[in-house]
This record gives C-alpha cells, sequence and structure tokens, in this order.
C-alpha cells in the first residue's frame, strides 16, 4: 500500500511516495529522487573584503538552490548581499539586503519554499539581531512576508555567530554567540544563547521560555552552536567552545516539542578550533569533525538516543566541514578543503572515498568551506568556498542527471 507524507509544514514543495524500506533501512521515493553525483562547473561570484565570506557550515548556511536558481548569500563587508545562476555557471548583479559586515554575524535557511535570515550589524553591544522570511522567486527576487523583525537586544550584549533553522512546523530558531558584560561580574561572559518563534508566518514574537542558555556551567565555555531541525518539530542542538580545551566535549540537548532534555556527552574528543558541522536525516543527527591534537576525522552518530562515533580513516590537518543531506534518500556528503583541493566523500551507511570536486592552488583553508544543508530531489547541490586574491568566492558542486 502507498502511503502519501502530508506537505511539511512552513510551506513545502514535494509529497512523496514511500514504497517501504529496503535492505539499506532508507526510504525509496516513488517519484525518484536524482542523486547529485556529477560535478558543477566553477564559477566565480566576485570578491569581498569580509575574509570570512563562506565561513563553514557550523556557523550557517550560505546557499540553497530554488525555483531553479542557485542561490549564495554573503557579506560583501559593509551589507549581505546575494546572487543568482540559473545554471551554476553565470551570475546575476548584487542584489543587497541589509548591512552587515562579516559573514559570523548571519545565516540564511531555505525550508522548502521560504528563506530565512537571521543578522546582526556587527559585533557591537546594543545591536540587535533581527529576523526576516521571504519568497524566493524563478526572477531572482525575494518577495518579502513582512519587514524586518528585531529578535533580540541589550544594552550589555554583543552578539556572534548568528545561526538560522526552522523546524517541521514552520518556526524559526536562531543560535547565537554572546559576550554579556554583565556575565560573570567585571563583563567579558561569553556563552551561545538559542531563541524561539512562537509564530511561523514571518513575523517574530519569543516563545515562552526562551532565549535558552544551555550550558550555564561557567561563562566562556560554549560559544558555537549548531541547530538541526527533526521530526514533528523536535529541535537538536550541538555546542561546542571554540577554543576547546581538555576539559570541553561535544555536548548536545534535544527539544522534543515541549521541552528540553538533559544534556548530552557527544564526544568526550576535543574538536579543533569547532570545526564541526551538524545535519539531520528524520531524527537520525549527524556530526563531523577533527580532533584537536591529532586532526583525526571522526562521523558522530546520534540515534534513538544513543551516540556512536567512527573514525572516518583520515587527517584533516584542521579542516573545517560542511556537511550536506538529501532527506528523500538519507545520503550524506561531507566538503573540505586539503592542501588547496576541494574534497568530498557520500555516506550511505559508510563512507566513500575521498573524491576531487576541484583542484585550485589558492584555495584557503581551513574554515572557507559552506554547502546547502539539504540536497533536494531534485539533486542540485551547490558549495562555495574562497580562494585568492582573497576573497574571492568561487562555487561548484554537484547535481543529478
Amino acid at each position: 500500500m502507498k502511503v502519501i507524507l502530508p506537505l511539511k509544514s512552513g510551506g513545502a514543495v514535494e509529497n512523496e511516495f514511500i514504497h517501504g524500506k529496503g535492505n539499506l533501512g532508507l526510504i525509496t521515493v516513488g517519484k525518484g529522487a536524482k542523486i547529485p553525483t556529477s560535478i558543477l562547473d566553477l564559477s566565480f561570484l566576485g570578491t569581498s573584503t569580509d575574509g570570512d565570506v563562506t565561513y563553514w557550515a557550523g556557523f550557517g548556511r550560505k546557499c540553497f538552490y530554488a525555483n531553479k536558481r542557485f542561490w549564495v548569500f554573503y557579506s560583501d563587508g559593509t551589507n549581505i548581499v546575494y546572487r543568482t545562476s540559473t545554471d551554476g555557471k553565470t551570475w546575476s548583479a548584487v542584489t543587497t539586503i541589509r548591512t552587515c559586515d562579516s559573514s559570523h554575524n548571519f545565516s540564511v535557511w531555505f525550508d522548502g519554499t521560504y528563506v530565512h535570515y537571521a543578522a546582526t550589524e556587527t559585533y557591537g553591544y546594543n545591536l540587535p539581531i533581527v529576523y526576516r522570511r521571504g519568497t524566493p522567486n524563478s526572477d531572482g527576487t525575494i518577495t518579502w512576508s513582512a519587514t524586518e523583525q528585531v529578535v533580540r537586544q541589550d544594552v550589555n550584549m554583543a552578539f556572534r555567530n548568528v545561526i538560522i533553522a526552522v523546524d517541521s512546523g514552520g518556526y524559526p530558531w536562531i543560535g547565537m554567540m554572546i559576550n554579556d558584560q554583565t556575565s560573570p561580574p567585571g563583563g567579558n561572559g561569553i556563552y551561545a544563547d538559542v531563541t524561539k518563534s512562537s509564530k511561523n508566518d514571518g513575523t517574530w514574537t519569543t516563545a515562552t521560555g526562551f532565549p535558552y542558555r544551555p550550558d550555564a556551567t561557567a561563562p566562556g565555555k560554549r560559544d558555537i552552536m549548531i541547530l538541526v531541525p527533526l521530526t514533528a518539530q523536535k529541535m537538536y542542538i550541538t555546542y561546542v567552545w571554540s577554543g576547546a580545551p581538555a576539559s570541553n566535549p561535544i555536548n548536545g540537548r534535544l527539544w522534543d516539542g515541549s521541552a528540553w532534555s538533559s544534556q548530552e556527552t557527544a564526544t568526550t574528543r576535543q574538536s579543533h578550533d569547532a570545526s564541526i558541522s551538524s545535519v539531520a536525516y528524520g531524527d537520525i543527527v549527524h556530526v563531523v569533525y577533527d580532533e584537536r591534537t591529532t586532526y583525526n576525522i571522526y562521523h558522530l552518530k546520534r540515534e534513538a538516543g544513543t551516540w556512536t562515533e567512527t573514525s572516518m580513516g583520515f587527517i584533516g590537518e584542521g579542516t573545517g566541514f560542511s556537511l550536506t543531506v538529501q532527506q528523500e534518500t538519507g545520503y550524506l556528503w561531507v566538503f573540505y578543503i586539503k592542501t588547496n583541493t576541494i574534497l568530498y566523500r557520500r555516506y550511505l551507511t559508510s563512507w566513500g572515498a575521498e573524491t576531487t570536486l576541484q583542484t585550485r592552488t589558492g584555495a584557503q583553508s581551513p574554515y572557507a568551506m559552506n554547502s546547502y544543508y539539504q540536497a533536494r530531489s531534485d539533486g542540485k547541490l551547490g558549495v562555495v568556498w574562497t580562494e585568492a586574491p582573497w576573497y574571492t568566492i568561487a562555487h561548484s558542486g554537484l547535481y543529478g542527471s
């Protein structure tokens, strides 16, 4: 018997048929999702004065594919801007969104219908985090649902590492690093917070119980947070400290749709300078990171509330990673830069061989990599990074035929 999946909340574009589970335990999609396997031609979008222009996927996504266009957002050093392309080769002129001096300070999320962004102008006190939602159109414009919404502002707080995700109900979540002048006494309390809206219509009203600080053990501990949406309006957050001392494991918490679970330890190993990326497939959470002293690469997997850890069998040398998931198939891709080469590996039940995406003599390493959070059933999967002359924005990726 065929079962029709309901439309995803928040506006999804696909209704899949499930034929049951194959021998790999994965959903087979009736209409046939395209698997990204062919390499997309190299192209260049332009340059930026922001050294962190494509800063990696641990700090939020910057690109997606919608309405037959590739979309790439970045800070040009002054503003958030974006460009689009119908073929991944020729790019539109710049469209300016708002003031924002660094890609540390904003991220975007595409939920299947809407693009959402969260941003702050710069890393300074009493500057707000803002939110906006809009529809990315086939002509490269965006039709905004509402005016820009102020999410949070405090005279004693400076925000950075702003990251956004949207749950299965269409409700936006925003994670952030906070420099709090009042905590501890004397100031300079640095920690991660997360907040959520009770509205899913493009406006923002902070939900009851938020903002929430997942780890209040000591200031200066957790300043990097990654949000991944699960099913039934659940959300999983992974958080680390960018300095990653030996006393600081990778931790996480589950929002079960109404309350927070207790803190979990994903691994007692230490990530190298927050070199970490995460996605979810259904309710399964995946994390890839490199260990701080050996640079060995590990894959963490949380399934049914239990974490497992597997070595990926190579050394990353302090590389930044960007994970991508295809929800229709369960495939994962991890993209990274090593010795000026853009590389990737694909995962179904185990990781495949290291494959070259692009060989570049001037590719910036280690943290320039940013890929789609999701490769959808159309098989398009874009990847951006920077290279010399700094900071030239390069684009490639994969597509399915």
